[in-house]
């Protein structure tokens, strides 16, 4: 059941003449994953969110799976992964097939730069650390045990207060969003499900940036980060968001107790991870190439049949 979310100001109706106090035009944004068809959310720039100054590749992401895929068990130690400084650029990916990839960053210090994921939906888990999530549709604080779901497109970045600081990163080639099993037709969750709609908590402030100069914006698409520079920082400027939660927003699950991933070779027996479904889709791939669908390194983990993991990357 989607709830209807806003900050900031808009006009009375959607697709209608919105003026600043000195007469200029507000502009309107939408953005959706599905084009007009699929979860949107509006909002409105102060300038227009179409003034990129250049565009340039910035680096190819280098995700080699196993050279020798063998079936055994194994025991990742996550602790001693070297930790880099930035909570974009260096993340260390752990698992990933066409569908779903998993990373893990400890940073320790913010990205000057924003980031927005043109690949996939992302949940990050905070597992250590607090801050502030910054995006163009509102700042919202995360600690520790937070579940951060933020739709492919987002423009974020990461305002670090309190840590030191770890983050569990999962990519979905597919649609975030609850299991149906949890909810019931009208959408709304139902009293079995691991959290209820008061533990979603939205953006709670929207405080509008209008500044100049020349900034810049990594876009993650194809395992390539493509570099963008706004001559000002319109993509921030928002002064208004409407929207529905489920729809095309970031959101987070505070603190669930305990909660179920749905695993994405469908396994029938889901394994205690998260409370969310990271959709399977033919037409949003992990890669651009269809390839046929495997596991690049097969062991157990929490789950208790043949959906595990998929492999251990050189760094």
């Amino acid at each position: 059941m989607p709830f209807y979310h806003r900050l900031g100001t808009i006009p009375p109706k959607r697709h209608s003449v919105y003026r600043q106090p000195d007469g200029k035009l507000y502009y309107e944004e939408l953005i959706g994953n599905q084009g007009f068809v699929g979860p949107s959310s509006l909002l409105y720039h102060i300038e227009r969110p179409t003034q990129v100054l250049r565009v340039q590749e910035f680096r190819a992401l280098q995700w080699e799976s196993e050279e020798h895929r063998v079936l055994r068990h194994r025991h990742f130690r996550t602790h001693r992964l070297a930790s880099g400084s930035s909570p974009v650029l260096d993340r260390a990916p752990l698992l990933f097939n066409n569908d779903v990839a998993i990373s893990i960053v400890a940073p320790r210090a913010e990205d000057r730069f924003f980031y927005r994921n043109a690949q996939g939906d992302e949940i990050v888990y905070v597992t250590e650390g607090e801050g502030t999530l910054e995006t163009q549709m509102g700042d919202m604080p995360f600690r520790p045990g937070d579940y951060l779901v933020i739709p492919r497109g987002i423009l974020h970045r990461y305002r670090l207060s309190t840590g030191p600081y770890v983050f569990l990163v999962i990519e979905s080639a597919g649609y975030v969003r609850t299991p149906k099993r949890y909810r019931n037709e009208h959408g709304q969750l139902l009293e079995h499900a691991p959290y209820a709609e008061r533990d979603i908590r939205r953006p709670e402030q929207l405080v509008p940036r209008h500044e100049d100069g020349e900034f810049h914006v990594l876009v993650k698409k194809d395992f390539h980060l493509t570099e963008f520079s706004w001559i000002t920082i319109l993509s921030m400027s928002s002064v208004g968001m409407a929207t529905t939660i489920h729809g095309l927003s970031i959101f987070m699950i505070s603190n669930p107790a305990s909660a179920d991933f749905i695993c994405p070779l469908r396994c029938t027996k889901p394994s205690k991870v998260m409370a969310l479904s990271c959709a399977r889709s033919a037409r949003a791939r992990m890669t651009s190439t269809r390839r046929p669908f495997r596991l690049h390194t097969i062991i157990r983990t929490s789950c208790p049949t043949r959906c595990s993991t998929t492999r251990t990357p050189s760094s």
